[in-house]
């Protein structure tokens, strides 16, 4: 019970410091922080050696388990209010699909192996890869919203202050989220 619960304690700590952390330094940088820190405390999770190291690894892990929070508000600040309904329900899709998918996963991977001690590291080294990877390619491809405002604003026909019209129009040419 004591890994699932520092996890999940983490994870309520988090719900309140990663949109603290996000409104004083924007949510590129929230998601940003949230998937290397996750990546971080995967690996941490690989290397534990002892118990008590693979709890506090655990609950580090869970105080970066911000990833979805900051995503939805990802999607607040670049998509016409219109248009959320539709990429919200991706969030909590990928959600479910990782909790339902992400132990057989694992089980898969660590049957990869037979070194004891391997069977339980390299699913949480899988993990990490995984978590640097979405770090990567949040790192290189996703924008800050206030860089999309300001192409926004800066496009033909925009009327400065108000970016209603602009980011309506314009969100076909803005990335995927």
């Amino acid at each position: 019970g004591y890994l699932l619960s520092a996890y999940s304690v983490a994870s309520v700590i988090s719900g309140f410091w990663m949109p603290w952390f996000a409104d004083k330094y924007g949510c590129r940088k929230g998601f940003l922080v949230s998937l290397m820190g996750s990546s971080l405390g995967a690996i941490g999770q690989g290397l534990a050696s002892d118990f008590s190291t693979f709890l506090a690894v655990r609950f580090l892990a869970g105080m970066f388990s911000g990833s979805a929070g900051m995503a939805m508000a990802y999607i607040s600040q670049v998509c016409a209010p219109v248009e959320r309904p539709k990429y919200f329900p991706y969030v909590g899709t990928i959600i479910m699909t990782a909790f339902a998918l992400g132990p057989g996963f694992g089980a898969g991977i660590s049957s990869l192996t037979d070194d004891p001690l391997f069977k339980g590291q390299l699913p949480m080294f899988c993990s990490s890869g995984l978590g640097l990877s979405a770090f990567l390619l949040a790192y290189f491809r996703l924008l800050d919203p206030a860089d999309l405002k300001k192409k926004d604003d800066d496009a033909p026909g925009a009327s400065g202050g108000d970016t209603t019209a602009a980011a309506t129009s314009s969100s076909s040419s803005k990335q995927d989220v």
